[in-house]
């Protein structure tokens, strides 16, 4: 049996995170890593009456540099179609507002994660 990629699994314990604090907020939990031709959104939410596709991205230190500078403008554009996709996958949402938020995490040893939450961050590809 194969195990996951050490990247992989620090990917998944971002968007555990991310989930966390997003329901700490409030928001609730619809889906996670929704694939389509498109792409893939990391987590799907509900905050009140929109539905909210979230990028998650999660980094060791700052070295690398910061989480939230690293949504390209390609990485945009696929959000976007995803979450496109996912609204027309779904005719019950037709109706509904949605949005695309940025969660940006970093990890840094004998630290707590840092959590910036960016609200409606993507709107343009």
């Amino acid at each position: 049996m194969a195990t996951a990629r050490p990247s992989t699994d620090f990917g998944r314990h971002g968007e555990d995170l991310a989930r966390t604090f997003l329901e700490s907020l409030g928001y609730g939990f619809i889906a996670r890593n929704w694939h389509c031709r498109a792409g893939e959104i990391d987590l799907i939410m509900r905050d009140g009456t929109e539905i909210v596709f979230v990028e998650v991205k999660t980094r060791h230190g700052e070295r690398a540099g910061r989480a939230e500078d690293a949504v390209s403008r390609s990485k945009s554009r696929k959000l976007l179609a995803a979450g496109e996709w996912y609204i027309m996958k779904h005719p019950e949402n037709h109706d509904v507002i949605w949005r695309c938020d940025l969660v940006a995490i970093t990890v840094s040893p004998g630290r707590r994660p840092d959590i910036a939450h960016f609200v409606n961050a993507i709107v343009t590809g």
